[in-house]
């Protein structure tokens, strides 16, 4: 086996261009009835995430040719700002934005800005670092609870917003790098009984988790809803129901016409299904699954422990977000707020994700390439 230096792995960058093509396509889909009602052109949302669009796979092509040692030490640096910047939508300042009274964005030099996205990618590329420059956080106790002190306080604060779908995905995302990382399976395990327990009291003593699971689970039991939360999971599945095996016809979606809120963001999956058809919503699915694929082929050729783990690292953050996105989507889960990675409308999720990418892609140009048998016979030629 040997490391070689090469072009960016092309089929991940042409199935990451075709999730973000399809992104563009369906937001403009989504979205068009809902900016003529609010006195705009019908291509405004389309154009906004076009734009967001080039600005990250700018950052997607620089970040594959930046060695992923140092976007990942960076990255690193840069999580306590990312982790401070989620403080301040807590506390609240002039700086801070809201939607359907949630603080969760930040207004900076005419930028909005989702933080916890910045968490998200920092958490995604940082801990690997830091795994990888401190092995001994896999077996020593109080240098893991130092590494796992830094999650702890993003999620507290998440939980605190509130913003309990994207604590949850964090967790998920940081529980899977614990254990690709080799960390202690105990520790997991008392991590995960401590979610657990968290989890039980937030449905007790927060009305709006008890409010989103009593509307999941009415749709389950009764095929009906009853509340806000209730009505999108069945507006969803209504929508994609309606779209049979082929789809009602690109364009011809009747959930845009606000019968199904935010439809190009969190729900973005249910237009596809209804436009497209059982074809069009499995055909998405297969392109995620063999993205995913792809990523696990270039951790097996991984050149190192860093480079194996960063990789993993966003495959896993990928993946986390889109599986809880379908979850909720079709009915398996309550309404969480997430994002479909790529294709939903948001400029912080969009431009996060495609920096990720950038980095497994500057992983695939150092991949370890097996020596053909014949090799030294064309060398001698």
């Amino acid at each position: 086996m040997k490391n070689v230096t090469t072009l960016p792995d092309r089929r991940l960058v042409l199935l990451t261009l075709l999730l973000v093509g399809l992104g563009m396509i369906m937001v403009y889909a989504s979205s068009s009835y809902r900016a003529s009602m609010a006195g705009v052109t019908e291509f405004s949302f389309a154009a906004r995430q076009t734009l967001r669009a080039l600005i990250g796979l700018s950052v997607m092509f620089l970040l594959a040719w930046i060695p992923y040692r140092v976007s990942c030490r960076f990255a690193l640096i840069a999580l306590p700002a990312a982790v401070l910047m989620l403080l301040i939508t807590v506390v609240g300042t002039s700086f801070t934005r809201s939607s359907y009274g949630i603080t969760r964005w930040l207004h900076i030099f005419g930028v909005i800005v989702q933080p916890v996205e910045l968490v998200k990618l920092g958490l995604a590329l940082g801990l690997p670092y830091w795994i990888d420059r401190h092995p001994e956080v896999t077996r020593d106790g109080k240098a893991f609870l130092r590494m796992a002190a830094v999650p702890g306080i993003a999620i507290l604060l998440l939980a605190l917003q509130p913003n309990f779908g994207s604590a949850m995905a964090l967790a998920l995302l940081c529980l899977s790098l614990f254990w690709l990382g080799g960390v202690k399976a105990r520790w997991i395990f008392l991590l995960l009984l401590a979610g657990a327990v968290l989890c039980w009291l937030a449905y007790a003593h927060v009305g709006k988790v008890h409010e989103r699971v009593a509307a999941w689970m009415n749709l389950l039991l009764r095929g009906g809803h009853d509340g806000r939360f209730g009505y999108q999971s069945y507006q969803a599945l209504v929508g994609l129901g309606s779209g049979g095996w082929r789809g009602v016809g690109p364009g011809m979606s009747t959930m845009k016409y606000l019968f199904l809120p935010a439809s190009h963001t969190d729900f973005i999956f249910a237009i596809l299904g209804e436009e497209l058809g059982f074809v069009g919503a499995g055909g998405l699915v297969i392109i995620l699954f063999f993205w995913f694929a792809r990523t696990l082929k270039v951790a097996r050729n991984a050149p190192d422990g860093l480079a194996y783990l960063v990789t993993l690292s966003i495959g896993a953050m990928v993946l986390c977000y889109a599986v809880l996105n379908l979850a909720v989507v079709v009915g398996l889960m309550p309404v969480t707020g997430l994002p479909l990675p790529f294709l939903s409308y948001g400029g912080s999720a969009l431009i996060t994700n495609l920096a990720g990418v950038g980095v497994l892609l500057s992983v695939t140009r150092h991949l370890r390439r097996r020596r053909a048998p014949n090799d030294r016979w064309r060398k001698r030629a």
